[in-house]
């Protein structure tokens, strides 16, 4: 059950947990529901740990993880070849971005309270002891943007993903992989128009 009262945590008894549900979430395995519970639970006590939050460890923890995930993947999805890596970049697209859906809603306590925490006045961010910037927690242009505040956890993700999946050429091969693709369409079509048309002849 869910205790409301704030109260000294060990860190690395429920990082042992929760990193174990995270890495299962963003790949759609099945996480059974008092683990669930317990994880939620979890977040919580080291939000309002006592006498010290360890909100932010949370997340710089989940975002090293997130990080150490996603470089494990780009380097497996790099691997397979030209000719499948479309399939394989949007297989592992398609789970990952639903999977960062399902763990904002298991971080939901630390985005609702613990990111208030930093965000005093509306679109507003404030500088945050140990974390860089995210250009997705900016506003205004960007030669004023000033981005120093954490994100919610799914845009986190993502952002996550954009940085390692999306960096070191990766992105290139894959425009080079939808242009192949579209130029076998267009062949494709061509060749269907002249044996139709011979047909009719």
């Amino acid at each position: 059950m869910l205790s409301l009262r704030p109260g000294a945590v060990n860190f690395e008894e429920k990082w042992s947990g929760l990193k174990e549900t995270i890495l299962a979430v963003v790949q759609l395995q099945r996480v059974d529901m008092a683990t669930w519970n317990d994880n939620y639970s979890d977040i919580y006590a080291l939000c309002e740990a006592y006498p010290t939050s360890y909100s932010d460890k949370l997340y710089l923890e989940t975002r090293s993880l997130l990080e150490k995930f996603l470089s494990d993947l780009h380097r497996g999805v790099c691997g397979v070849g030209q000719r499948p890596l479309l399939v394989e970049y949007c297989k592992h697209w398609k789970r990952f971005q639903q999977g960062a859906k399902y763990l904002d809603n298991l971080f939901n306590y630390f985005n609702r309270v613990s990111l208030n925490k930093y965000h005093c006045m509306e679109g507003v961010d404030y500088p945050v002891p140990g974390l860089p910037p995210s250009p997705l927690a900016s506003h205004g242009p960007p030669d004023t943007q000033q981005a120093t505040s954490p994100l919610e956890i799914r845009h986190m993700a993502l952002e996550m993903w954009r940085q390692w999946m999306l960096g070191g050429g990766l992105a290139a091969s894959l425009v080079e992989c939808l242009l192949a693709e579209i130029r076998r369409c267009v062949v494709m079509c061509v060749c269907v128009c002249w044996l139709s048309a011979l047909q009719g002849l």
